[in-house]
Order: C-alpha cells, then structure tokens, then sequence
C-alpha cells in the first residue's frame, strides 16, 4: 500500500524518502551559463510514472477493493471513503491506474479551476472532460467550505464524465459520506485499512529484505497494527535505507535501527535538549541538524547567526578559554566525518532535533525563519547544503502550518544584490515552492501564490522565473490548466528570460494535450480582439501550420478552425499589411506543400475576413504579391493565389460566371 502523501526523512546522509509517497526530492534547480533558472535531473514526469509503476508493485488490495473495481467499470465513477491512514488516496490511484491499458498512464488531479484568480464558472470544469482520460478527485484534506462548493457540482460531473467515456476516483471528506450516499445517488465504497503486517512485508519484499519471520517483535506488531498506511510506509523506507548504508549488517539490525529511528527518537532529543547547559550548546544542537551534511565551518559561522537572531546573551569568555569546535560537537552528540562535514550517528536524529525545537519553541518560528534566510546567503554553504536546508526547514514550517514563511523566503531569495545578475540564491527560492506545491494541505495555498505573481505588474524577472518553472515542472503534473492559466500570464507581461521560457513552457504543455491547445487559443484569440501586441507573437506560434497539420492534425478540428478565424480576425484588421505579410505567407506556402489541408487553411484565412473587403483584399494583395515573387515553383504558388482569390470573391457575392471578360479595349480604338 502506498503512503498518501509524500514522506521525507532525514538520515546520516542527508535527505531520504522513505515511502511510496509522491516523491519529488529530484527535482534540482541551477541557473545556467545564461543566467536562466532550469531543471536538471530527471523528468518529473518519468518520477510521476515511477511512482504509480512501483505503488502498483507494492499495493495490498483494501477490503471492498474489488466493489470499488466494478463500480468504476460500470459508472466510469467510484466514491471512496475511509478512515484517515486507510490507504484511500493509494486506492484511487490505482484504481485508475489499473484500468486498461495501464501503459503511460496519467491521472489528472482535480479540481482544475483557477482557484487562485476570480472565475465565475464551476469549480469542477465539465467542458475539460475528455474521452479516456483519467481523473483523481481528493477531497480527503480539504476543508468542510470548499469541499461543499465542490461537492454540490459533482452529480452533474460525473455525467458527462460518463457521458464522455473518462474515469473518476472520489476520496471523500470523512464529515459527508452518509449525506452524499443520498444526493449522488450511488454507493460510498468504505475502505477498510488492509493487513499493516502484510504491508509492510510487501514492501520488505520489494527491496529484497524477505526475513518474514522475524517481524514477531512486540513493539512492531503493535505498531503494524495501529499505524497508517504513510507511516508503515515511511517505516520500511527506513529500513531500507539503513540496509543501503550498512550492507553487511543482519536483518534485525537494519530493523531495529530503523524502529528506534521512528519511536524513540523524538524522546531522545528531548531528553537531550533538557540536559544541556546553555543556550549555545543548544543553538549548536538546532544549527548541526538543521545543517547536518554542511562543513563544521559553516556549523561554526549558522550557529553564530542564530544566537545573533534570536538574542541569546554570549559568552563572555576569551575565545581561547571556551572549547574548540571538535570537542562543542562532541558535546551534543554530532561527529565531522574525513571530509569535515557534520552528521550526527543515530538513523533520523537530524529530523527529530529540528522537529523538537519547532514543536516547543513556537515563539522563535519567525526567528528560524530569518535565521535560515540569512545563513543560506553565506558563501560558507555549497548549493547541495542550500537545497537540503530548504527541504528540512520546509518540512518543519508546513508541518506546523506556516506555508507563509516559505513565500517570505522564495520572495527574500530572488531579490537581486547586483542589478545585472540573478541572485545566485534563486533554485533554492524555486527549492522552496516546490516543497509547498507538493504538500498535500498547503497546495492551495501555494498555486493561488502562483496566481497572485504571475498577474502582478511589478513581479521582478527572477521570481517570474521562479512561476514559470514550477508551473512547468511541478503544477503541470497534476493541474495542467492552471499551469497554463499562470504561464500565460507571464508571457503577456515579461519579453525577457522568464517570457520566452514561459512561452516555451506553454508550447511544450499544449503540444502534450490537444485539450490544452484548443483552452489556450481560446484565451489568446479572445485577447487579441483587445489587445492584439500582447498576445500576436503567441497566436502566430499556435497558428503554425506544422503544429496544425501533424498527427493528429489540429487543423481537422472545427472548433479549432473557428478559433483560428477569430484570431486572424484580429491579425488582418490589427496589423498594418507588411505586418500581416509574413504569417499569411506561411500559410499559404503551408498550402502548397501539403494539398490534404489546403483547403481547411485557405478557408480559415478567408473566414476570417468576415466578409469584409478591407480584410479580404489585403488576402488578395498579399497573396497576388507571394505568387510572382522570383523563386521557384512559381506555377503552383500562382494556382494557390488563383484558388484564394476565388474563395475571396465567392465570400464577397462575387459571381464572375456571366462576365465577358474579353479586352474591353477592342472597337474602341480611333
């Protein structure tokens, strides 16, 4: 069974997942030799693909999985409810990942509207629904008003989901299932939490740890039987990871360290932090786990950051008489290893401190937050060090419900100290929303931010950099649309780095998904009739023939041609002819060369004169000119012109039939 939400540990080498959670720690920012802010690794969606491939691999079935299969079968739609840590997310997802064909599956995530900018239409868009799709509705960690909005509209959604031949999985909010089992008009499917002891064999198994036999341990059989799904995920990831760091230890001390690591460490600490003598001894405790992995000097300098920032008295010993660094770390427990670099021994350790120091400290939040925006701007840190304090501090601010401090430190780390460079802080700014976008209940709160930047007139080009790769990278994976809400808006109101990479981002998101392009010419053909210069560089991109004509051809689409009508409305009536010149010819050049789409681009062309001679006779000039141009295959470029021309003047009510068209010069001659 696969945990439902993404899970990250903190062992003795650093960031470690350790579920089936939906794990993004790939992701890396960097800014490039051009000083643009780019993805390296891995394809989040190869991770996306994974991740359903190897929850499929490790899933045990919840009692009534097989009632939930056949209502899905039958009404293309399955409500899901559940006791939390049942595993109902997990269900959902392989409910649809499971229909056939299951290969190159993608689930959309719903719901899909903008919620981060004003809409007056439904939050569950049905006009999105596409045949075979599959979609995945959780409402499970939404709050009781949103999830009613929601709820009111989904009868009427899960008819034309069916209508249309899509899927849909509903993991319902706990409050609601006896209310909706009457409205909806369909059974709720109770999932039962499954075997925890066969959970976690399954995923022992998995990672070749087969020892069955000894999971008869007390303490671990209580816990098998009382833990969610996510923690006895979380669990076996742990032992795993400690298998990976000592190979050559026996199964039941990978199982135990793994164990201590999960129960007894939170008690540990505290027993710890109890017993030291100062402020500093426990400043060095927060700053070596928050920093655990960084060289003992940058331990050294963010210790002293944060006594700074939080005010503690210093100690007013000559330097010489106080200990060494060595012998503080030693103190509380943390080694340098042979690069110097600090760690502390026990499994998870790191974790357990920072989670101590959060829980029990509620009033210096604010002051680690200032403290870790300003230790992160040191040089004494490489970005491997950045990127690991940005996810544990993340873990921590989200954890007790601050998602804020997070967009105060994305929105501090861009800000430029040189107006001609980016900040070099600004993957981890990106870093940042990545953490909050992937959090299961703060991603509201995270793409409405995105919303908030993308249509802020003054949003300065590195944050905008910052949208635009989280909307491509991150947002597109599960709300597509309003990836491209966002991205929109900034190639509407930035020309520079983050313009074109939105751009690129959009191109690369429609070519994808035909249901994106037709939303997406939709909001830029609307635009052009008002504003022609902030979208015409967009529309002449959707509007190429290559992108019309490919398999399967845009241009075969009648909603799409009545798109493109309206948009070269705007292009023939907003530019001046030269202006118009260039695209139109590539159109008709596209018309030459492919005579299986001639007539559907000719005729786009002349829809979009409406009828009028102004419009229409810029057609016929620019196309008359395109033909006796000296290049080669003039004969073919004057049959498209000829055939234009006809298809202009039958637009006009011309009739040329009856005409005598002969020389209207002969007997007049003197």
């Amino acid at each position: 069974m696969g945990a439902e939400a993404e899970s990250v540990l903190f062992g003795p080498q650093g960031p470690v997942h350790s579920g089936t959670g939906d794990q993004f720690n790939g992701l890396t920012f960097i800014l490039d030799s051009h000083h643009r802010l780019v993805r390296v690794g891995r394809d989040p969606r190869t991770v996306e693909r994974e991740h359903l491939y190897l929850l499929n691999q490790r899933f045990v079935e919840p009692h009534p999985y097989g009632k939930a299969r056949e209502l899905l079968a039958r009404n293309r739609s399955v409500l899901l409810t559940g006791a939390p840590g049942s595993g109902r997310r997990a269900t959902a997802q392989m409910l649809l990942y499971r229909l056939p064909p299951s290969a190159e599956v993608q689930i959309r995530e719903l719901p899909d509207a903008d919620t981060g900018g004003p809409s007056d239409g439904p939050v569950l868009d049905a006009s999105e629904v596409d045949s075979g799709q599959r979609l995945l509705l959780d409402l499970s960690a939404k709050g009781e008003p949103y999830s009613a909005v929601v709820l009111e509209q989904l009868p009427s959604y899960r008819d034309v989901v069916r209508d249309r031949g899509a899927h849909l999985a509903v993991v319902l909010p706990n409050s609601w299932e006896h209310y909706l089992s009457s409205e909806l008009g369909s059974p709720v499917v109770d999932i039962v939490r499954p075997n925890g002891r066969e959970v976690f064999r399954r995923y022992l198994r998995f990672d070749d740890i087969t020892r069955d036999a000894q999971l008869d341990v007390g303490e671990l059989t209580e816990l098998l039987c009382s833990e969610s799904m996510e923690r006895i995920a979380k669990l076996a990831g742990l032992v795993r990871f400690t298998k990976e760091s000592e190979p050559r230890k026996e199964f039941q001390h990978w199982l135990s360290e793994a164990f201590a690591a999960w129960t007894k460490r939170s008690d540990e600490v505290a027993k710890q932090a109890k017993e030291l003598r100062s402020a500093q001894q426990c400043a060095l405790l927060l700053t070596s786990a928050m920093f655990s992995g960084a060289h003992a000097d940058a331990i050294f300098d963010s210790a002293s950051r944060l006594g700074q920032v939080i005010r503690y008295p210093a100690d007013d010993r000559p330097r010489l008489e106080q200990e060494g660094l060595t012998e503080q770390l030693a103190e509380i427990g943390s080694r340098t290893d042979d690069a110097g670099r600090v760690r502390f021994t026990p499994l998870a350790y790191d974790r357990a401190v920072c989670t101590h120091f959060w829980t029990n400290y509620p009033d210096l939040r604010k002051d680690f937050r200032k403290w870790v925006g300003i230790t992160l701007e040191r040089l004494t840190l490489s970005s491997e060090d950045r990127d690991e304090v940005v996810t544990r501090f993340a873990e921590q601010a989200l954890r007790t419900d601050r998602p804020e401090d997070l967009r105060l430190l994305a929105e501090r780390w861009v800000r430029r100290t040189n107006s001609r460079w980016p900040s070099r802080l600004l993957p981890q700014a990106a870093k940042a929303v990545e953490r909050g976008l992937n959090d299961e209940r703060h991603d509201v709160f995270f793409r409405r931010q995105l919303y908030i930047w993308s249509v802020d007139p003054n949003l300065g080009p590195d944050l905008a950099q910052v949208v635009v790769q989280m909307c491509a990278e991150v947002l597109a994976l599960t709300h597509p649309e309003q990836a491209l809400v966002r991205l929109h808006h900034i190639t509407r109101r930035h020309s520079g780095t983050a313009g074109e990479a939105a751009r690129d981002a959009l191109l690369k998101l429609i070519d994808r998904d035909r249901r994106l392009y037709r939303r997406l010419l939709d909001r830029v053909t609307d635009d052009l009739m008002t504003d022609i210069a902030r979208d015409l560089p967009l529309f002449l991109e959707l509007a190429a023939p290559d992108r019309l004509t490919r398999t399967p051809p845009l241009i075969a689409d009648a909603a799409v041609r009545v798109q493109l009508s309206t948009g070269w409305t705007a292009v023939l009536g907003g530019l001046s002819l030269p202006g118009c010149a260039h695209p139109v010819r590539t159109w008709l050049a596209a018309a030459r060369e492919d005579d299986r789409y001639r007539e559907r681009l000719l005729t786009v062309l002349v829809e979009a004169g409406e009828g009028r001679w102004d419009l229409l006779s810029r057609l016929h000039v620019i196309a008359r000119d395109w033909a006796h141009e000296p290049e080669g295959r003039q004969e073919e470029r004057v049959s498209i012109a000829d055939r234009l021309k006809n298809m202009i003047d039958s637009a006009l009510g011309i009739d040329f039939a009856g005409l005598d068209l002969r020389d209207r010069t002969e007997g007049t001659s003197p």
